[in-house]
């Protein structure tokens, strides 16, 4: 009974915080978060497992109390049914699916239901549990005049009878919608980058869509066969989307490391659980169905020595009240991790899941700050964290420090964890790499398990009288140009360019650590006068995103490409693809430099109860075991392993194969095993890298807001800089 009423109990709360709010929209948000975000407090999702004995399983639902799930066999498609207790599991066999198989549902009436595409021939069916066939009606009339298969991918058999799934047409994605009832099909075109289709609690259908750094849901209206309205999510970003079961509290459920209830019409994302709580850290292999009452039901495809293992779990939410009582859950310590992005990517989630599996003292919960922001103040959510560690309370652990933590000594110094440590020292990381790190007077208030370099690359063709590249050789260099607008790739614009610069050699311009500005100096005024050589904003065009930066260089469309070097790899594509090149770096005053970026740093609150513990945490990803999947390992024998593995050949028969990456635009890139040249450019670039310049969101508002003025023409350079000096001191001297 407990169970039963978790969703409804959440129901109530949306209800009467609603009620309860008045004011604006952000004052109502922030009342129903603050009722909301105890749910993690309060309820653990306990799983229970069974293991199935199929090699693969493609689909699970839940439809009254039964489970269903499908799997393909040698005589076709197998659906099994159970309980969640594992007992009265039945099996149906259908022989005739065809190697076009989309894929199947189980329809209100209890019937099992396929959709089956192959050789022009486009049918959906329905079988009893028998396995006997009740229903055909062939769709087969509506495929595409020159083509005699389609591929259906996101595919949904919708509760108002239609089937809808995407695929691609002649001019990109499109989307199929079936109607089962009138038996006739309509194709409607999508432009936007297309993730999915789901179910709305209330039975509206929806794509889900991925804009830049918003995700939206373009809702299907069946009555007009069209597409409806296109509903942003609060937020950003959302990770992945579940339909809710038909009269569910939410809308929706989306999945970003942690699983949330999402209500469309208040924007409000109510974390449920935290998957790492749970056991899970990899859900790519996932397929999740939903009781009304609370449970979930999650199916597991896991690839382990050689073989593929399924496993179908039953998530039962449980009062944390209750936890003490039972042996095999002890009560611990609990350390809170405050995140920005959910409970984080996979090797983020195993090392979690470890710590909890092993402290017999304390438990990691993840305390997901993204949920407080919204599309018109993304940055919310990094406020709400500051103010939170500024009033005394907060995380234990925080996950991407930013410098208002470090310069007002938010976090703890952890040198001296580091200095204590029976296995870390100082000696195991790259020079450079703690330098880069440190905080005021040499404290090390962040640490991250690797490093990338932002660099500048150009074809040697184009630079070879280049020497120091400095700031003047850059603006020269454009100035040579006959058209500049471009030459630094369609996405750098103007404001963009101050954006990177500022983030890369901000050092110049702000010393964090004495609180002073310098963005009224000479070189500042000249990267004004640089910017405004680029091309605007709103130039840009949706089909520049097509070609690569590699092809735009070949044809000689862009002259220089601010380069990300992630990893070896990343750092070996670009002689394979562009010949001889020459990385120059960063322009500055003094030369080209390279710059060290940390990854998402990490930190301990300086008000933590729980020090020694929160070390214990942060050190697992610094261990010579620890597994870094991007970036520059930060320690010495990782980076080295990286390396040896970069340096190996690839031989098949004797002769050396290529890696081939593929880039959107046809341009097929083959690299070859580094070579030890290669390899000494690049220890020169990473041993000679500086920090990067601290990136501090209020700073860049300040100049953001002041150089669109100057780029209206409305005022110099030299006041434009003048101004956003003034502003900026007085910034950093409130933030001291």
């Amino acid at each position: 009974m407990k169970k039963y009423l978790v969703f409804l109990a959440i129901a109530i709360l949306l209800i009467l915080s609603l009620a309860a709010c008045g004011g604006d929209g952000e004052d109502e948000r922030v009342a129903e978060l603050s009722a909301f975000n105890n749910h993690l407090e309060r309820y653990v999702y306990l799983p229970t497992q069974m293991t199935l004995s199929a090699e693969w399983v493609e689909g699970i639902f839940v439809r009254d109390e039964r489970i269903f799930y499908y799997h393909r066999t040698d005589e076709g498609l197998m659906v099994v049914s159970l309980l969640p207790d594992g007992s009265d599991r039945r099996e149906t066999q259908i022989s005739d699916v065809g190697r076009g198989f989309a894929g199947a549902t189980i329809t209100p009436a209890g019937h099992i239901g396929l959709l089956v595409v192959q050789a022009g021939e486009m049918v959906y069916a329905e079988y009893d549990l028998n396995g006997q066939a009740i229903l055909r009606q062939d769709f087969s009339s509506y495929l595409p005049r020159q083509e005699d298969w389609i591929q259906a991918d996101n595919l949904l058999f919708a509760r108002s009878g239609h089937i809808v799934f995407s695929s691609w047409g002649d001019w990109g994605p499109v989307v199929y919608l079936l109607d089962k009832q009138a038996g006739t099909a309509t194709v409607l075109e999508i432009d936007d980058n297309l993730w999915g289709m789901v179910e709305l609690g209330d039975g509206r259908v929806a794509a889900f869509l991925r804009q830049g750094n918003t995700d939206a849901l373009r809702v299907i209206d069946f009555e007009r066969d069209t597409w409806g309205e296109t509903i942003d999510f609060a937020g950003g970003s959302v990770g992945s989307v579940f339909s809710a079961p038909y009269d569910s509290p939410f809308d929706l459920f989306l999945s970003n490391g942690q699983l949330y209830g999402y209500q469309l019409e208040t924007g409000t994302r109510m974390p449920l659980l935290s998957w790492i709580e749970t056991g899970f850290t990899d859900l790519w292999q996932a397929e999740f169905a939903f009781f009304l009452d609370g449970r979930i039901a999650v199916l597991t495809n896991d690839f382990d020595d050689d073989s593929w293992e399924v496993a179908l779990f039953i998530l039962n939410p449980t009062s944390r009240e209750e936890l003490p009582e039972r042996e095999d859950l002890p009560e611990r310590i609990v350390l809170t991790i405050g995140s920005l992005w959910g409970a984080g990517d996979r090797a983020f989630g195993e090392v979690v899941a470890a710590f909890n599996r092993e402290s017999t003292t304390h438990q990691i919960r993840v305390h997901d700050y993204s949920v407080y922001s919204t599309e018109a103040d993304w940055q919310a959510g990094r406020l709400r964290m500051q103010m939170d560690l500024m009033t005394g309370g907060g995380p234990d652990i925080i996950i991407d420090v930013d410098s208002v933590m470090i310069n007002r000594g938010l976090l703890l110094d952890l040198y001296p964890f580091l200095d204590a440590d029976d296995t870390l020292s100082r000696e195991d990381f790259l020079p450079g790499v703690l330098r880069a790190l440190e905080g005021p007077e040499r404290t090390l208030m962040t640490i991250s398990d690797h490093f990338y370099i932002d660099t500048m690359i150009a074809m040697a063709s184009a630079v070879q009288h280049i020497d120091r590249w400095e700031t003047a050789d850059f603006f020269a260099l454009l100035q040579s140009a006959e058209d500049v607008r471009y030459l630094l790739g369609p996405w750098m614009d103007r404001e963009s360019f101050l954006n990177v610069m500022i983030q890369f050699t901000g050092t110049e311009f702000v010393d964090w650590h004495t609180g002073q500005a310098n963005f009224d100096s000479e070189e500042f005024i000249r990267l004004l006068n640089l910017a405004l050589l680029l091309h605007p904003r709103e130039e840009w065009r949706d089909e520049w995103g097509d070609i690569s930066s590699y092809t735009r260089m070949l044809r000689g469309e862009q002259l220089l490409e601010f380069a990300f070097l992630s990893d070896t790899e990343r750092f070996a594509e670009y002689p394979a693809a562009l010949g001889e090149i020459r990385v120059l770096g960063i322009p500055t005053g003094q030369g080209g430099v390279h710059v060290l970026r940390p990854g998402g740093g990490m930190g301990i609150n300086a008000q933590t109860e729980h020090p020694d513990a929160a070390w214990d945490f942060l050190r697992r990803f610094l261990l010579p075991e620890a597994r870094v999947e991007v970036g520059f390992p930060v320690r010495r024998d990782l980076f080295e392993a990286q390396i040896e593995r970069a340096m190996s050949p690839n031989i098949e028969n004797g002769v050396e194969i290529p890696r081939q990456i593929g880039m959107g635009d046809g341009l097929v890139i083959e690299y070859y095993a580094m070579t030890n040249e290669m390899v000494a450019h690049l220890r020169d670039i990473t041993d000679t890298a500086i920090p990067a310049g601290r990136f501090d969101q209020g700073l860049w508002d300040i100049v953001q807001e002041e150089v669109l003025v100057f780029f209206a023409g409305d005022r110099t350079a030299e006041n434009t800089a003048r101004i956003i000096q003034n502003r900026v001191q007085t910034y950093l001297s409130e933030l001291r």
